[in-house]
């Protein structure tokens, strides 16, 4: 992973990734010379019709808590990305990582974050957190994640 020009402070990741969202604190100033590699943050609750990217409404109050989180921290630039399963065709999922993260991308710029500070990239299938052969496994994978840049 690239790394970030803001700093963490070491924060154990809770369960949902709402409490994460609120509790990931860089300093304010970080060194210039200094840089961290950040842990991506999962937003648990962000979830999209089945095989599409159309977000569905109970994504929108993790989203607004990044939005807010954003907001009062605006040195913060982050790259969302959006992950898939393997099942199904490599390149369509590729391209559905893609859009999901720009539908993520796009939900934060309407909510009034600069669109200079979020980049968004799609990983299709290629960075599992879990095996694939089970359906936990997969619904794992299906993700969207964002990580301080």
């Amino acid at each position: 992973m690239p790394p970030v020009t803001a700093v963490q402070r070491p924060v154990p990741l809770p369960a949902s990734s709402s409490a994460a969202v609120a509790r990931v604190v860089p300093r304010n100033e970080p060194p210039a010379s200094e840089s961290v590699i950040a842990t991506p943050v999962t937003l648990r609750h962000v979830q999209f019709e089945q095989s599409s990217y159309v977000l569905l409404p109970e994504s929108f109050p993790e989203l607004d808590k990044l939005v807010e989180r954003l907001r009062q921290q605006a040195h913060w630039r982050i790259e969302v990305m959006g992950h898939t399963d393997n099942v199904g065709d490599p390149r369509l999922n590729q391209v559905l990582s893609e859009y999901r993260a720009k539908v993520v991308m796009n939900y934060l710029i309407r909510h009034g974050i600069a669109d200079d500070r979020i980049e968004a990239n799609g990983y299709g299938g290629s960075r599992p957190i879990a095996g694939n052969d089970t359906e936990d496994g997969r619904s794992r994978n299906r993700r969207v994640e964002f990580i301080l840049k």
